[in-house]
């Protein structure tokens, strides 16, 4: 079988996709920082390849022999010198070009819907340059556009609500936006793994759910049989916020404008059938990922 480079092994997406592949018989390697992270998916048969988006050397040696690459790697936890704005382009670039030079024959890269150069969040503005960086680099590729993340969005409310703490509504919590969850993102990319012939297009995915943020919370509740309390922050004290708040915390800000984003407009993907159903895959609602989650889950979901 192919050999298929993970780059972003050790993130939550990421490992999900190396599973998906593992299982079907392909020879997985996952690229790390710091390989020790996945042991679990060592047991199961993934090749550890110690590497850095910012080491071309360390690239070089994860690319050899490499027949695909599947990249979920990002930076958006980072600030500072390990910032999006720092690592993303310049070390997709040095992933591209070791890529090239070894002869992978396709990147399968995962992007998100709705984001483009003049987005106000800096981390989209990156993904949309790094979006270019793959499409420029000689190499055939896919770009894939997923909408929200369930297990995001849903997540932080479980957190929220199990610590105790009212769920955040951005804005007035009425704008919709599509979801889907991480594993069917993840079977989307294990599905185009298995099509060569799939090169150069950017296929959007998303889901059947489309909800508001108060929909989304009302869900929750239903969900663990009790109500939540709420706390709306205002679209104007979000976007003020980030620009104030950007020389001092980064990540904060950065939060802070995905949430004004978020909040500012519809976030649909009426076409999403399109793609579930070339692919032949029924992604979940947001009602069928809750029924996944222990009614008690609280701080650390996921």
């Amino acid at each position: 079988m192919e050999r298929v480079l993970i780059a972003g092994a050790t993130g939550a997406l990421g490992q999900v996709i190396a599973g998906k592949l593992l299982e079907r018989g392909y020879r997985v390697r996952g690229l790390a920082r710091n390989p020790d992270r996945l042991a679990n998916l060592v047991a199961r048969g993934l090749e550890p390849a110690r590497g850095d988006l910012l080491d071309p050397a360390s690239l070089a040696a994860a690319c050899r022999e490499t027949d695909q690459i599947v990249s979920t790697a990002n930076s958006f936890m980072g600030s500072g010198a390990a910032s999006p704005t720092k690592v993303d382009v310049a070390g997709y670039t040095n992933l591209m070009a070791a890529a090239k030079a070894a002869g992978v024959r396709r990147v399968v890269h995962v992007s998100a819907y709705g984001i483009g150069p003049d987005t106000p969040v800096d981390y989209f503005r990156v993904k949309a340059r790094v979006d270019e960086v793959i499409r420029s680099s000689g190499i055939p590729w896919v770009l894939l556009k997923p909408s929200a993340f369930l297990d995001v969005w849903i997540g932080m409310v479980l957190t929220e609500i199990g610590a105790g703490r009212p769920a955040r509504i951005f804005g007035d919590g009425r704008r919709v936006s599509n979801y889907i969850a991480a594993s069917d993102v993840a079977e989307f990319a294990a599905r185009i793994v298995a099509r060569p012939e799939i090169a150069g297009e950017t296929i959007d995915i998303g889901g059947p759910s489309t909800l508001s943020a108060l929909d989304l919370v009302a869900l929750i509740e239903s969900h663990l049989g009790r109500p939540a309390a709420r706390k709306q922050i205002p679209l104007i004290v979000l976007r003020l916020g980030a620009r104030l708040v950007r020389p001092f915390n980064e990540l904060l800000a950065r939060f802070m404008a995905m949430g004004a984003w978020s909040a500012a407009a519809d976030r649909r993907l009426d076409h999403w059938r399109a793609a579930a159903d070339r692919f032949q895959l029924a992604p979940m609602t947001a009602e069928g990922y809750l029924a996944t989650i222990p009614k008690g889950a609280g701080p650390g979901h996921g």
